[in-house]
């Protein structure tokens, strides 16, 4: 059996769009939907149950966090295979039957995503070959990145392929295999969780794959948009604790990284002033996002301190919102 595990926070026309999707496909049968609501305030809840009586309901009394309640999710999942959804998607018909194949024949196979497409019907950047490290961090502060994975965008393949880790808007792993590493890493409050997950993974001697012959659509982000000027620094700040907990950083490196993280943050607050001013992009998106990259320069040497007290205290790493 296939679980499908949907974490929600305030995404309710989406969530109920998500789990319609999932009923139009045929093979529904052999399938159970485990939604997980962290505290949600716009009656999501509520709408789930009415609407779809048979999905499997969690409401968590506050917001755990993504890696937190996809492990409530995973506890209460009865499959064989777990597949992690945002409920922010559209799955298309024998897309998660083709992961669950994908996985029932290859043993050495770790975790699997699928290609992910936006509503406008371009495919996204949803895995990379490597992991992030100090270098990649570099080059993402610089944009460089945007160059190589703009040619990683543009190579066409059919079969899935190896790769180092995958955006988990659609994974899916053996339940047996994601109990073996410990499911995700809970004190990851929000982003990165993915990317440890695979790290794990991939260090007991499995492989992740990228599966681009199915795909769904990905209308982007919305719980995370509620918020933009505190998931911008969050993000960071995950990053930051997945570069700290992965590889061996001394005082020099980490004061590196940090600095690493204002350069990317202050080019992004003035490239996000130009657009503002010449009114490329709605008004409020653009003061958002330089609300945010200005909070960020700010608050990246509090990083350190925060990620060094939650790694000690066992507690999620997350940056206070507000």
């Amino acid at each position: 059996m296939i679980s499908i595990i949907i974490v929600n926070w305030n995404t309710r026309d989406l969530l109920l769009q998500c789990i319609e999707s999932l009923y139009k496909d045929n093979g529904i049968s052999k399938r159970e939907i485990i939604v997980v609501d962290n505290a949600s305030s716009d009656g999501s809840a509520e709408a789930v149950s009415a609407s779809f009586p048979s999905v499997k309901l969690i409401v968590n009394e506050r917001n755990l966090g993504f890696a937190a309640a996809n492990n409530i999710g995973a506890n209460a999942a009865s499959g064989n295979v777990l597949v992690f959804l945002n409920p922010d998607t559209i799955v298309e018909p024998g897309t998660i039957d083709a992961l669950f194949e994908f996985l029932d024949r290859n043993p050495n196979a770790g975790v699997i995503g699928c290609r992910i497409v936006n509503s406008n019907g371009h495919t996204e950047q949803t895995y990379w070959t490597s992991f992030p490290d100090l270098n990649w961090l570099f080059r993402e502060a610089t944009y460089l990145n945007k160059i190589s994975n703009a040619r990683q965008r543009s190579i066409s393949f059919d079969e899935p392929v190896q790769v180092a880790h995958l955006l988990g808007a659609c994974i899916a792993i053996r339940s047996e295999l994601f109990r073996e590493v410990g499911g995700f890493d809970e004190r990851y409050f929000l982003y990165m969780e993915e990317t440890d997950l695979c790290w794990r993974v991939q260090a007991l001697g499995k492989r992740n794959y990228y599966h681009p012959a199915v795909k769904i659509t990905h209308l982007g982000q919305q719980s995370s948009k509620q918020a933009a000027h505190w998931t911008n620094v969050q993000l960071q700040l995950s990053t930051y604790a997945f570069l700290r907990r992965n590889h061996s950083m001394g005082p020099i490196k980490r004061i590196v990284a940090l600095l690493a993280m204002q350069i990317g943050a202050l080019i992004r607050l003035v490239l996000w002033q130009i657009r503002w001013i010449q009114g490329r992009r709605p008004r409020c998106d653009s003061l958002l996002m330089i609300r945010g990259y200005a909070r960020l320069l700010l608050a990246v040497f509090s990083f350190e301190t925060i990620v060094s007290r939650a790694l000690r205290e066992n507690r999620p790493i997350k940056i206070e919102s507000g």
